[in-house]
């Protein structure tokens, strides 16, 4: 599969994860209808890609998918944007496998909490079901 940039998004800098359902997941880090990244599946077999959020932008979601997801317990997928939201420094987010749900759990005010989510790591759940990056 390859991906053409304006509309399955382009330069993804990290590794897929395989869900529960078999599926493979990835973040693309540009993009889509803001060209500020995607999140997609796609089947093992290299057929059924999907873009699952093709419309990240800074001043709500956040933008720039540096990381790729992590399916929590729950079943969803969790990620981070690099910039963006409320105060411009970064979300974490969770979105449903099949595309719905979206939520932004997190938005950064640097420096009050931190912020600019950029290639430090993936986010891992623990064994108490909390996530960390």
């Amino acid at each position: 599969m390859n991906l053409d940039n304006s509309t399955t998004g382009g330069y993804p800098f990290t590794g897929l994860i395989q869900g529960a359902d078999g599926a493979l997941y990835g973040t693309a880090s540009q993009g889509g209808s803001s060209n500020a990244g995607t999140v997609f599946k796609l089947n093992t077999d290299g057929t059924g890609f999907t873009v699952l959020k093709g419309d990240f932008n800074s001043s709500t979601t956040g933008q720039y998918l540096y990381s790729g997801v992590m399916q929590g317990s729950d079943g969803a997928l969790y990620g981070k944007t690099y910039i963006g939201g409320t105060f411009g420094a970064g979300t974490v987010f969770k979105l449903n496998t099949d595309g719905t749900g979206f939520t932004v759990l997190k938005s950064f005010d640097y420096p009050t909490d931190g912020g600019y989510l950029y290639l430090g790591g993936d986010l891992i759940q623990g064994a108490t079901g909390r996530s960390t990056a």
